[in-house]
């Protein structure tokens, strides 16, 4: 039901016009924020009553979106009520890809020449403070569930990035950098695991883009484990260790 619903939302907004001639409105911009949040009594109201409504309300006015600095656009783009539909789709890819054509202000961000560097920006600010995931998860608070949720999401943002071939080292070099920052930092249960996974699938990403023939050393197999970030089997390990060859390997001056 889940991924009906993000499909539908998909196909609603992925056409829809911003009108990027509309005047901007640049003193609510500051403040604006989403009308509805998820947990209150209207976001419940209108999930049962109008979803499309509800869909609507969590786009970005024109007026306020084409004001919007690309640092503060990130932000709201990460606190965006329905970001969780990235996860319903059966496939994370489509999910990535149904969030950036679909939603107003992702899709704004992906169009500003300075997208990559408050990304990676942003991608840095939240590694460095990855301790905060040393908690027992049972403990968690929703606090902790957004903050590693974004991680991942940034991973998938990441993936989609673009440029020319220093702008790729510079987002490889910066998830190498996250990687590090994972494995070295204490995390009680699964946290450094799993967003181990999505790291790889965004470092695997950059290295195609980077390196096309580099990713055919991978059997196609196996390609769909590196491709999808559910996890490898044990078995597949060594597709974790060629992806870290090439990534260091890339980066060299």
């Amino acid at each position: 039901m889940k991924k009906i619903y993000w499909l539908v939302f998909v196909l609603l907004f992925s056409c829809g016009k911003n009108n990027r001639e509309e005047e901007c409105d640049c003193e609510c911009a500051q403040s604006w924020d989403y009308p509805v949040k998820p947990g209150t009594a209207e976001w419940n109201r209108l999930g049962r009553e109008d979803r499309n409504e509800l869909f609507r309300l969590c786009q970005i006015p024109d007026n306020i979106i084409n004001c919007l600095s690309t640092e503060k656009l990130l932000d709201l783009c990460l606190e965006y009520p329905y970001l969780t539909g990235i996860f319903s789709m059966n496939i994370f890819d489509m999910g990535v890809d149904g969030a950036i054509q679909g939603v107003n202000g992702t899709r704004e961000l992906f169009k500003r020449e300075d997208v990559v560097h408050y990304m990676l920006k942003k991608y840095m600010e939240k590694i460095q403070n990855l301790s905060f995931l040393d908690v027992e998860e049972e403990k968690y608070s929703m606090v902790h569930l957004l903050f590693k949720l974004s991680i991942k999401i940034m991973d998938g943002w990441i993936s989609r990035l673009e440029g020319n071939d220093e702008t790729l080292k510079e987002i490889l070099r910066t998830l190498i950098t996250g990687y590090e920052k994972i494995v070295s930092t204490k995390m009680i249960g699964g946290s450094a695991g799993e967003l181990l996974v999505f790291n790889f699938y965004s470092r695997a990403y950059t290295i195609k883009k980077m390196c096309p023939k580099c990713i055919e050393e991978i059997p196609k197999n196996e390609m769909s484990f590196i491709f999808t970030p559910c996890g490898l089997p044990n078995s597949s390990r060594y597709v974790y260790d060629l992806i870290n060859e090439l990534s260091y390997k890339l980066i060299e001056p």
